[in-house]
């Protein structure tokens, strides 16, 4: 699949990693990239409950079916931005309606969920594209790994939001064998093993094109939805844990749930 001029300017913005000049050329073509829909402009500042209001209204436009035909699709296609919304609809869905809860980060307790700092009056476009002022990283990664699937209410709303803007998907038979192969790694596992097993697992079948990061987001995926978890840690749907308690159960690089997946055959 050749990737179109924006997303390549998208995607070699971040890979580069050399962000601290700007030429007139690198200008022109975040504005064409812009165009295109793949880059974006400093974000327009919002409440948390206005956050919070606008997941309402994305969730309401999106069933499990879409996002699980999206998710399958992407398997053999290899169209990551497909692959990324199961993640943010399971998170979305399992957030409770609450008030605004800070810690000391300036973040929601709950959700996660952080306010975007006002730019410098004179705003340059390396601020706008800082990977701490979310949009355009968020959209990098969900073209290049398939999203972030364990992130708070900021990534599930960018991301569901431009998941509406896809046109619909419907998997194939192929797409469904992947994922039957995928999850029949796990018997090739010892009793106890942990995720990072299923995961060179899979990469060593060769099941489909890959690579470890976009496989390990693959199956932080499958934890968030509840296919892959453990008894002690079920998906956010069953039991809610606020964001920034998952944050002190990630003790590795691996996200919630999925890090407290083991194998018991």
């Amino acid at each position: 699949m050749s990737v179109n001029k924006g997303l390549k300017i998208l995607k070699d913005f971040y890979r580069s990693g050399d962000n601290e000049q700007f030429t007139d050329k690198q200008i022109a073509n975040f504005e064409f990239a812009k165009a295109e829909g793949y880059m974006f402009d400093f974000p327009t500042q919002i409440t948390h409950d206005e956050a919070m209001e606008r997941l309402a209204d994305a969730l309401s436009k999106i069933t499990p079916e879409t996002v699980g035909n999206a998710f399958l699709y992407s398997l053999s296609t290899r169209r990551l931005e497909y692959r990324s919304a199961l993640g943010s609809y399971y998170t979305a869905i399992a957030i409770p309606p609450h008030q605004f809860s800070p810690n000391k980060y300036g973040s929601c307790e709950v959700c996660g969920w952080q306010q975007w700092k006002t730019p410098p009056q004179e705003s340059s476009l390396k601020y706008i594209l800082d990977m701490q002022y979310a949009p355009n990283y968020f959209n990098y990664i969900r073209y290049q790994f398939g999203g972030f699937a364990d992130m708070g209410l900021n990534y599930a709303l960018f991301d569901l939001e431009q998941f509406l803007k896809l046109p619909p998907v419907t998997p194939c038979s192929e797409d469904r064998k992947i994922l039957k192969r995928i999850l029949g790694c796990v018997k090739t596992l010892e009793w106890r093993d942990r995720a990072a097993k299923l995961q060179k697992a899979a990469i060593h079948e060769k099941i489909l094109k890959t690579n470890s990061y976009e496989m390990e987001k693959l199956l932080t995926t499958l934890g968030v939805c509840g296919v892959l978890t453990d008894r002690k840690a079920p998906a956010l749907e069953e039991k809610f844990v606020g964001y920034w308690d998952i944050k002190c159960l990630q003790f590795s690089e691996w996200g919630y749930p999925i890090n407290m997946w083991r194998a018991y055959n």
